[in-house]
């Protein structure tokens, strides 16, 4: 569960990989002050996992405009894969962030219009057949620059699984 955390991880934020073009040059509206994210990132994660440690590695996440004036996300380090939508829905006036991965996970999680560069996405996340309410909170520190953390609460504590921060090139 909690590998499928970095994927969320850097869903907020922050892969390999293309999605396919289409009409649109910019995102628009709530969706603008994301554009600064498309194209790709080259992350070093830290992973905080309570029946492992600690572990770093490196990897790479990759935004992509999609229809619907959304964002798509990849991310991939040398143990884990992961996709994933970000974009805002105009009915909720909430942000939105989805995604699997490679373990078999999934996170669904939304976030209130705030502070443009900071937002704090609330879900849940579930793998191997666990669900646990999670937050991911993603910063923009540049317009090459960007930084995440995701948390679960375990037990009525919120607890850091990843740490990721991302250089745009």
């Amino acid at each position: 569960m909690l590998k499928m955390l970095s994927a969320a991880a850097c869903l907020a934020i922050a892969a390999v990989g293309t999605a396919p073009a289409f009409a649109q040059d910019a995102l628009t509206g709530e969706m603008a002050n994301s554009q600064y994210l498309v194209g790709t990132w080259y992350c070093a994660v830290t992973e905080t996992m309570p029946s492992t440690g600690m572990r770093q590695e490196n990897g790479t996440l990759t935004f992509a405009m999609v229809p619907g004036n959304a964002l798509s996300q990849v991310i991939s380090t040398p143990t884990f894969s992961g996709l994933g939508y970000l974009g805002y829905n105009s009915q909720s006036n909430k942000f939105f962030a989805n995604s699997v991965n490679s373990m078999g996970g999934i996170s669904t999680e939304t976030a209130d219009r705030g502070t443009p560069g900071h937002n704090v996405f609330i879900g849940t996340a579930s793998e191997g057949g666990q669900t646990a309410p999670s937050r991911d909170t993603a910063d923009k520190l540049s317009d090459t620059r960007i930084h995440y953390i995701s948390e679960i609460n375990i037990a009525g504590n919120w607890t850091k699984v990843v740490d990721v921060t991302c250089t745009k090139r």
